[in-house]
């Protein structure tokens, strides 16, 4: 993913990397909590390879 995003970057392209949430519901389907969504490097390669 390293690679793609460099390569990417060498030729103008603009970062998209900001930190998403996601919100935690209740049983009755209610917000109770928003956090961090957590991305892994899969999640990263799938992306570069989204916008290659």
């Amino acid at each position: 993913a390293d690679i793609l995003r460099t390569r990417r970057f060498k030729k103008g392209s603009i970062g998209f990397d900001f930190p998403e949430s996601k919100i935690i519901l209740n049983k009755k389907g209610k917000p109770v909590k928003i956090q961090e969504y957590e991305r892994n490097n899969a999640h990263r390669i799938i992306e570069e390879f989204m916008l290659a």
